[in-house]
């Protein structure tokens, strides 16, 4: 999808919303086995042009996790500035099984599809929330898709998900709100 974003900018909303439901419906597989990708945004989406499917990509950063939801992997920590929850920027940020942190940078990645453009760094949502410049600066988009991309920060906050239902919630939450606006 990066690509896509590079040669078109923001895509069309009702298409954003479609794809974000597709890597919702991939995010639910991979958080039932336990495993958090840590590293969703739209250069890791690829979208294959006879059916419009899309497959994520690049499990590099991805990590295991236990039944008790502690990590089982070593996998190095990476950071996608614009897209890793402020968790990812800790030394043991990802130790925990915490689907929400995949939620966070599906939520990024609807903000990049819709602006075209990079989301802001974690640290910059946590300081201005959803009534930062950088909301005010995005043009020809609705205000509901930019606010709900960062709102889901707020929501993975307030939830600790430690187990599969909890990351399958956190998708849900997603997918209904993005259905809505």
């Amino acid at each position: 999808l990066q690509n896509v974003i590079e040669r078109q900018g923001g895509l069309n909303e009702n298409i954003a919303k479609q794809l974000i439901r597709s890597v919702c419906e991939a995010l639910r597989y991979i958080h039932g086995l336990n495993l958090l990708h840590l590293d969703i945004k739209p250069a890791n989406i690829m979208l294959r042009k006879a059916d419009s499917r899309i497959t994520l990509i690049d499990f590099g950063l991805a990590k295991q996790y236990d039944s008790d939801g502690k990590q089982t992997s070593s996998t190095p920590v990476g950071i996608s500035h614009g897209y890793a929850p402020i968790e990812q920027y800790e030394a043991d940020g990802s130790s925990s099984f915490t689907p929400a942190t995949d939620i966070y940078a599906l939520g990024a990645t609807l903000y990049s599809l819709v602006t075209g453009k990079r989301a802001p760094k974690a640290s910059y949502v946590m300081e201005e929330g959803t009534s930062g410049s950088f909301m005010a600066k995005s043009v020809n988009i609705f205000p509901a898709s930019v606010a709900f991309s960062f709102s889901v920060y707020s929501f993975r906050r307030n939830t600790k998900a430690s187990s599969a239902i909890s990351g399958a919630t956190c998708c849900n939450k997603l997918s209904s709100s993005v259905a809505l606006m």
